[in-house]
């Protein structure tokens, strides 16, 4: 509730049972591949979990309101930096070696990793873990 009231309308935004369900699933998945770490506790894993699921959708204006509104829900509560494995390292890899955009394309296009473009692509590959479809618009 506190989101539809104080972040902007935007018609991709959901905090219905499907969002729910969302984080539901992603903190499931979470808590199997943290285990036992006692670094992990409840707080910590909805956290992540409510993070993962919900800030890749928000616009950037909405991100800070967001961080706000989690700060206030769970204080003093510091997440530990997602582990995606060998994910980053391979974007970057496959950034400097170049992508071909489309079959049969002889021209290879070299991207630069910088930050913003890794999280994002970081970001659709959580989105794809815990939900059924995906539709990116830009």
């Amino acid at each position: 509730q506190l989101c539809s009231e104080q972040l902007s309308s935007q018609k991709h935004y959901d905090y219905g049972m499907r969002a729910v369900n969302s984080i539901l699933v992603a903190a499931g998945n979470l808590r199997l591949k943290v285990g036992d770490d006692p670094n992990w506790d409840e707080a910590k894993i909805v956290l992540r979990s409510v993070m993962d699921v919900n800030l890749p959708k928000f616009t950037v204006d909405d991100i800070p309101l967001f961080r706000g509104i989690t700060s206030d829900l769970f204080p003093g509560v510091e997440l530990p930096t997602a582990d995606h494995g060998a994910l980053l390292p391979t974007i970057d890899e496959v950034c400097w070696s170049g992508v071909r955009v489309a079959p049969g394309e002889n021209r290879c296009h070299k991207l630069e990793p910088i930050n913003t473009f890794t999280l994002k692509i970081a970001q659709l590959y959580e989105m794809v873990l815990v939900r059924h479809g995906v539709m990116v618009v830009g």
